[in-house]
């Protein structure tokens, strides 16, 4: 978190500390959306305050267990991408929407527990 805050839901700001290769970066983030089970999403900055991406994960539920996509945006001005591809070795900034999906299972109990027992054991540990 940045500065003293501990708010974890909408406005709260985080600090990044990115890498590829040998290359490193800080960038700062504010969540935009944080509804549990449904969406967090969070925005990032470079220093000064120069708009760079969006990332957003929507949540839904599936039979097995959740399908979880990962859509990003480069919202980051014209000016500025030459500067971020110098800094991060990322050549491919995608000015549109870029989603990925991902499926996860639910967690299995062991054999012979049930789900009751199950949350006993979570709650205990």
């Amino acid at each position: 978190m940045v500065g003293r805050s501990h708010r974890t839901g909408g406005g709260a700001r985080l600090r990044g500390h990115n890498r590829n290769g040998l290359r490193r970066w800080v960038t700062t983030s504010r969540i935009t959306d944080a509804d549990p089970g449904r969406r967090f999403a969070y925005e990032v900055t470079a220093p000064l305050g120069v708009p760079v991406s969006r990332w957003q994960y929507d949540i839904a539920p599936s039979a097995k267990g959740c399908t979880v996509t990962e859509t990003t945006w480069t919202r980051g001005p014209l000016w500025f991408l030459p500067l971020t591809i110098l800094i991060t070795g990322v050549y491919d900034h995608r000015r549109q929407p870029h989603p990925h999906r991902h499926h996860i299972a639910a967690p299995q109990a062991p054999s012979g527990v049930t789900p009751a027992q199950r949350g006993g054991q979570l709650a205990a540990q």
